[in-house]
């Protein structure tokens, strides 16, 4: 988002420094150096008010696909597959 910074500056000035407000701030990885990955690093380095909460795309089952019942992962995909505790329907690779 080209001008993030000054659309953010001029939302966060509507919520008020009081007990009971939250500010929640959302974006996916979409490039490195830009005003939200700037927020992320100064959060992620208690630099901020804001708290870095990471939410990763195999908690959401709108991600989930149905695998071919002859599938057989890889090496690669079952090592993920143990990483992440993810079943053949998560699996990134399996799902393409």
């Amino acid at each position: 988002m080209a001008n993030a910074h000054e659309h953010t500056k001029g939302i966060l000035q509507a919520v008020p420094d009081a007990t009971g407000t939250e500010i929640i701030l959302e974006s996916t990885a979409n490039g490195v150096g830009n005003y939200f990955h700037q927020m992320w690093q100064k959060a992620e380095g208690g630099m901020s008010d804001f708290i870095a909460i990471f939410v990763p795309w195999f908690w959401q089952d709108e991600y989930k696909r149905q695998t071919s019942p002859d599938f057989k992962p890889n090496h690669i995909e079952l090592r993920l597959i143990e990483a992440y505790r993810l079943t053949l329907e998560q699996d990134s690779l399996a799902a393409i």
